[in-house]
């Protein structure tokens, strides 16, 4: 295995080590070790020992890989970040398959459990990021503290309610008199119960989620939107000011 420098270190050896099963393998007490930088995925069950100390540094990522990283008297300091459990993502409308996760910026399959300070999710094509299941929106997260979640996935442009897009003269399409060309396109339906909202920035060939993914009636569900703008205009700056409506159920 080749050594990676400055990486992984033990006071007291003046070497740099290939893993940190071996850095820990016949450690005394007092022992110092760090975990530098990079990713280190973990071979075997790891048990810090009593006088020794392991930590993980800012920016550096450890991979449980279906092991345990454990204490039998030692210190595990990290630094920043937390351990973090990632569940394999859960479908809001339509089910589908090849979700995968980034750890640190390095992309770690459909699971992790470990260490690191920033997670993201990578959703198959067709497929926008809905939440995490600890309720946060968003995708890109900076991790303080330990976690266990998993990404919430919503299908693009698709509803599992029959009545979605019926129209009832409630406006469900709009395009947004600012932004270039093709301008921009946003609409409003129902899926699984809730009220979303998508934009399109290349005239509907793609979309998002809006709202963080989140869905625009929180927790309590909705039917029925509807959706309008109007444009502020201030110099040579055009804002559009988007505005939707639902009946809560």
């Amino acid at each position: 295995m080749v050594k990676v420098p400055e990486k992984l270190s033990r006071t007291g050896f003046g070497r740099d080590w290939e893993t940190i099963s071996n850095a820990i393998s016949g450690a005394t007490s007092g022992s110092l070790i760090s975990v530098l930088s990079g990713t280190h995925t973990l071979t075997g069950n790891v048990t810090v020992p009593s006088g020794v100390t392991l930590t993980i540094a800012s920016g550096a990522m450890v991979n449980y890989n279906g092991y345990t990283l454990s204490s039998s008297g030692g210190t595990i300091s990290i630094q920043s970040g937390g351990i973090i459990t990632l569940n394999p993502a859960t479908y809001v409308d339509f089910s589908g398959s090849g979700n995968t996760y980034e750890v640190n910026g390095i992309n770690v399959g459909a699971s992790f459990n470990g260490i690191g300070q920033s997670i993201k999710a990578i959703p198959p094509s067709g497929y926008g990021i809905a939440g995490w299941s600890d309720g946060v929106g968003g995708n890109y997260r900076e991790i303080n503290g330990n976690v266990t979640v998993n990404a919430r996935l919503k299908a693009l442009h698709k509803s599992n309610t029959i009545a979605a897009w019926d129209n009832t003269s409630q406006r469900k399409l709009i395009q947004t008199s600012a932004g270039g060309n093709p301008r921009w396109l946003h609409q409003v339906y129902t899926s699984a119960g809730h009220v979303w909202l998508e934009h399109s920035g290349d005239g509907g060939s793609t979309w998002t989620l809006g709202n963080n993914g989140q869905p625009l009636d929180g927790t309590a569900g909705g039917k029925c939107p509807s959706i309008a703008f109007t444009t502020h205009y201030t110099g040579s700056t055009t804002d559009n000011y988007i505005g939707v409506v639902w009946q809560e159920k």
